[in-house]
């Protein structure tokens, strides 16, 4: 057992301070990858142009999944796209809700 008065930091904590540490991380991952996708979606004027992209009947597999793997590409881009306007937003209404309570 561990004396409460000790000044070092039980192992528990420390797991709690790196199971944290590793949680904060990975949403700092998380969110770079989204920003590389919304970049691409930025700096990509043809991103939704599918005109040049149309399936055909006669398109052999290795094309379809070609094209398939753009879409997917796509919608990875538009949801990474969409997060970031949800945080964004999120975050708006904090603010609001913290200036609403502070004028109470």
């Amino acid at each position: 057992m561990e004396d409460p008065m000790s000044d070092k930091p039980s192992k528990d904590a420390d797991r709690d301070v790196t199971a944290e540490f590793s949680d904060v991380l990975r949403a700092q991952k998380e969110k770079q990858e989204r920003l590389r996708h919304v970049q691409e979606f930025v700096t990509t004027p043809t991103f939704l142009d599918f005109a040049q992209m149309s399936v055909e009947v006669s398109d052999d597999p290795e094309q379809l999944e070609a094209r398939r793997r753009d879409i997917t590409y796509r919608i990875e881009i538009l949801r990474s796209v969409l997060g970031l306007l949800e945080d964004e937003l999120e975050a708006m209404d904090r603010v609001s809700s913290v200036q609403e309570r502070d004028k109470a």
